[in-house]
């Protein structure tokens, strides 16, 4: 499990924060699994409604600073909520010119997640199959940066998509030294294994003062 990169913000005082975050960000699979993952520590988590979605331009070569301009473009719209944004991608050692911080970009012009999953198997057809996924998230209140956090995930692409429990990626993703893929598990054996799981963890750990039993 990977280190969190720590913030050099002072924390803002949290006491009178609801336990609510809001996801900067479309993505139904990213939400739901999110969603999931910060019930564990007792955080609700929201989406932003259509009418206050916010088209924000990821332009910078770094997940961090992707992540950043999320969490600053929609804190700074609505400064009184928590708001989580992450940026997240896929490194294929096949071919590690491509993907990686441009794959939701890269990857949209072959239609749904399953189309998706699809084009990175007929990328890897005959090649190697190591990846490496990475996530990198930050917490943000009205343009400040509380903490944030990266987690990674390595092991194989499958070679066809496997399993029901979960979508996306999880449907191709072999952790390290496992047999099965992320989606062929049920969410509590998945989750030790996602890199938003591991992100959040190393959020946590490098600011506990932003856990729930810090806010009573």
């Amino acid at each position: 499990m990977t280190c969190a990169e720590t913030s050099s913000f002072n924390i803002p005082d949290t006491k009178n924060m609801a336990l609510i975050y809001y996801l900067a960000s479309h993505n139904p699979i990213k939400f739901q699994e999110y969603q999931q993952l910060l019930a564990m520590w007792g955080v609700t988590l929201k989406p932003f409604a259509p009418d206050e979605r916010i088209e924000s331009v990821e332009t910078e070569n770094t997940y961090l600073d992707n992540a950043r301009i999320k969490g600053q473009t929609y804190s700074t719209r609505y400064p009184k909520r928590l708001v989580l944004a992450d940026d997240s991608g896929l490194l294929l050692q096949a071919d590690p010119i491509h993907l990686g911080i441009h794959t939701a970009r890269e990857l949209a012009q072959f239609g749904d997640a399953t189309q998706q999953n699809q084009a990175i198997l007929t990328l890897l057809k005959g090649k190697e199959r190591t990846f490496t996924m990475t996530s990198v998230l930050t917490l943000m209140q009205n343009g400040t940066e509380l903490g944030r956090g990266i987690g990674t995930l390595t092991g194989e692409v499958a070679f066809t998509e496997r399993g029901r429990a979960s979508a996306g990626f999880d449907r191709l993703l072999i952790p390290e030294g496992t047999k099965h893929t992320l989606a062929e598990r049920p969410f509590l054996l998945r989750r030790p294994y996602l890199h938003r799981y591991r992100a959040l963890v190393a959020l946590y750990r490098e600011r506990p003062e932003l856990l729930p039993s810090h806010l009573d």
